[in-house]
């Protein structure tokens, strides 16, 4: 099989294995909060003021959560795949930038190899893409500004370079704030100071471009500004921004951050980043700095991750949009070595035999143990089967059937994503106490259909931890309406409440559920004369 063909065989692969039961566990941890957002936002017809249970809500503008709204418009019987559609597309075309950007530059091995090394690296694969997050689509967005730069400035088109890397900015400050700045800022001067081409830093195609950014902020503003000032999320989202800095974690902190942050990217990027001690090699890194676009993806990834290498409050998902320039940097650091050094060949093919062998014996013996797992209902004939592929991928790791070990090494972690999706995420949802969300959520839609809900004086903004967001989504998912806060109470609507709260009330229970300490009741007040 042509290398050509083997890419997009896996990459196809790779997609598929990302949507398999995508919806099977119920929205958890940060998704409900964005579809939440994106939900009041089309029931209370205001694409512009994003709300929280009806409340202003200042943690980040409001462009992803169009995006999510026109998935879930798209999806409509499935909310869950609706808003995790968003980051697995969003990763998908991360890769796929990665490849055309480098076989138009440098080659179309380099392409291939630095686009699926980046996808199946380890945390994105089975961490990073599993949720409806915000920050795959924002990585995208600023992953695309940054590369448009040596696109357009190779094409000598100096309108394009501006006009690009300001619009996109534009709508990655309008999709997460702040930080679109800083990469704005720091992408330009770092690129303009290696090339020093500083007569395009004063053209008149910048100041335009720089005109344009500000009149679509001054649009959104203006906007915003006709329902809620717009200096109230303004303040929200430079507050959020500069809690990550040294100033609100300590001296300390952030020191330890700083020795330990290389490690993380590292961790992160496996099984790539391995090959990161080669830069200790003299000749290899002339070579690569030698190279104008290995150039460009060096100096742009350092100026930008420096920026979160100093900020002690950063965590992995900020960076997304600069770990594919790592792997393209790791990628070609592999493709050389190889050249050289013929025991990586042998050692990746010792690895791969060695996972086809752990992965073999386990799928054996997983039927044996699946209940004491917490997986019911294993199927033998998917085990055997499994069981036939890694034999086949050992077969050609043997017979050296591929140019590099490295095409099975990608192809056995898609075939661990398979695993993952078929067997870690039902197992997820049978048993996570996420679970509760959909299932109280439906039930509470069903015991007051017809009938207004309120939350009965409950603080949205400072007791965010009492009721989860799952909660709250299932609840205005199910009834498509916006649950309210109030402090007064009448006999004819039905409230969600506390139990602390009513416990000098008379009221008609209709549904209770804990949620950790929390206890919540449904009631009617029955006490209103």
């Amino acid at each position: 099989m042509k290398e050509k063909h083997l890419f997009w065989l896996l990459f196809v692969l790779l997609g598929i294995s990302l949507f398999i039961n995508g919806s099977i566990n119920p929205l958890f941890l940060e998704e409900p909060r964005r579809a939440i957002v994106a939900l009041e936002m089309y029931l209370q017809d205001n694409l512009f003021v994003p709300t929280l249970y009806g409340e202003f809500y200042y943690r980040k503008p409001p462009f992803f959560n169009w995006v999510i709204l026109g998935s879930m418009q798209l999806f409509n019987d499935h909310p869950e795949f609706a808003c995790r559609a968003v980051s697995v597309v969003s990763f998908l075309l991360m890769g796929l930038l990665t490849y055309f950007f480098c076989k138009k530059f440098h080659s179309e091995k380099l392409g291939q190899m630095a686009s699926l090394l980046f996808l199946t690296s380890v945390h994105l694969l089975f961490y990073g893409s599993l949720f409806a997050e915000i920050d795959l689509f924002y990585s995208l967005i600023t992953y695309a500004s940054i590369l448009s730069l040596y696109v357009f400035y190779q094409g000598n088109n100096k309108l394009l370079y501006f006009l690009s890397i300001y619009l996109l900015s534009a709508i990655g400050l309008l999709t997460k704030g702040a930080p679109s700045m800083v990469f704005l800022g720091v992408s330009l001067l770092a690129h303009l100071s290696i090339t020093r081409n500083w007569r395009w830093f004063f053209s008149w195609q910048h100041v335009f471009s720089g005109l344009l950014f500000l009149g679509v902020l001054a649009s959104f503003a203006f906007a915003y500004n006709q329902f809620n000032p717009i200096q109230n999320l303004v303040n929200a989202v430079l507050k959020q921004s500069s809690d990550q800095t040294v100033v609100n974690h300590g001296f300390g902190k952030a020191l330890l951050h700083v020795i330990t942050y290389p490690t993380e990217v590292i961790r992160d990027l496996l099984p790539v980043s391995l090959f990161v001690p080669f830069l200790l090699i003299k000749p290899m890194r002339e070579k690569l700095w030698n190279d104008p676009m290995l150039r460009f993806i060096s100096v742009l990834f350092l100026a930008n991750i420096l920026v979160y290498w100093i900020s002690p409050g950063t965590r992995s998902r900020y960076v997304y949009m600069l770990y594919p320039m790592a792997v393209i940097l790791c990628s070609w650091l592999f493709l050389e070595a190889s050249k050289i050094y013929d025991w990586i060949e042998k050692t990746l093919r010792g690895l791969n035999l060695f996972i086809i062998a752990a992965c073999a014996i386990a799928m054996c013996a997983l039927p044996l143990f699946a209940s004491k797992l917490g997986l019911e209902n294993v199927s033998i004939a998917l085990s055997v089967l499994s069981v036939l592929l890694l034999m086949m991928g050992g077969y050609w790791s043997f017979r050296k059937r591929f140019s590099t070990q490295m095409w099975l090494l990608i192809a056995l972690l898609i075939f661990a994503r398979f695993q993952f999706d078929l067997f870690a995420l039902p197992a997820r949802a049978a048993q996570g106490e996420h679970l509760q969300y959909r299932v109280h959520g439906q039930r509470i839609a069903e015991l007051t259909k017809d009938h207004k809900l309120w939350l009965y004086r409950y603080d949205t903004v400072g007791d965010e931890a009492s009721l989860k967001f799952g909660h709250g989504f299932y609840i205005e998912w199910n009834r498509q309406d916006v649950l309210h806060s109030i402090d007064s109470k009448n006999c004819d609507d039905i409230f969600l409440t506390q139990d602390f709260e009513v416990k000098d009330n008379r009221f008609e229970l209709l549904y209770e559920f804990n949620q950790r300490e929390d206890h919540w009741l449904l009631v009617r007040f029955t006490d209103c004369d």
